[in-house]
């Protein structure tokens, strides 16, 4: 759709309450991940959707999550990532 031309928005209504149970930050921490994400960011860039800038910052910040430590991770997500 964005392809298209057409344009996108959220809803502001939360629609899905979701938990994370023990451990989140550590499944976060799977090197394997980084396949998919990659893929997903090639996607991104070969269909403009996201310039080479924001494709080097997004592998980026992602090598940085799934590299840290999980403690650091759980920080990362509970302060900054969350409401």
């Amino acid at each position: 759709m964005f392809n298209k031309g057409k344009v996108l928005d959220n809803i502001q209504e939360e629609l899905v309450y979701a938990r994370i149970g023990n451990g989140f930050e550590k499944r976060r921490g799977n090197k394997n991940q980084l396949i998919g994400w990659k893929k997903l960011q090639k996607f991104m860039i070969d269909n403009k959707i996201i310039n080479r800038k924001r494709y080097v910052l997004n592998i980026f910040n992602m090598y940085l999550l799934i590299y840290c430590p999980s403690f650091v991770r759980k920080i990362v997500y509970n302060t900054l990532l969350r409401k």
